[in-house]
């Protein structure tokens, strides 16, 4: 016999929908292990949960958005989407570099990413370190 109840329907679709967003986080953080991000367990333990994922393209020698505001223990992707163009995302004004824990300096070729968590509060400038005129700022609060 089935069951007439609406609410059962989206009690299942709701619990469906949370797992599925468990799930995008859990393969973001795995991702980002795989590919060299093994720091992302230290900033996952400290802040005990990851919220929202941001996404920085870089693209015709830009960071877009050039600004972006995240809070603390969101998750920011940079993501190289020039063919042919390295990039090479750093913390800090150029040549300078800050040591941001959980951020790894790489060299991005096209549509490879760099993810880290943003644990710490601040303003953070963010410069390409092979194209010194790619700037931009990160506001974690």
């Amino acid at each position: 016999m089935r069951n007439k109840n609406p609410w059962i329907h989206y009690g299942i679709l709701t619990f469906i929908y949370v797992i599925g967003a468990m799930t995008l986080v859990t393969h973001t953080v795995l991702h980002s292990l795989l590919h060299g991000g093994g720091d992302i367990v230290y900033a996952s333990r400290e802040c005990g949960k990851v919220a929202t994922l941001h996404m920085i393209v870089i693209q015709h020698n830009a960071f877009v958005p050039s600004k972006i505001i995240v809070h603390r223990c969101d998750i920011v992707t940079f993501k190289n989407e020039d063919k042919n163009v390295l990039y090479q995302p750093a913390l800090g004004e150029h040549p300078h570099h800050i040591v941001y824990a959980g951020f790894t300096e790489k060299v991005l070729g096209y549509n490879q990413e760099n993810t880290f968590i943003a644990h710490s509060k601040g303003i953070f400038l963010v410069h390409d370190h092979l194209k010194d005129e790619t700037e931009g700022t990160i506001v974690v609060q």
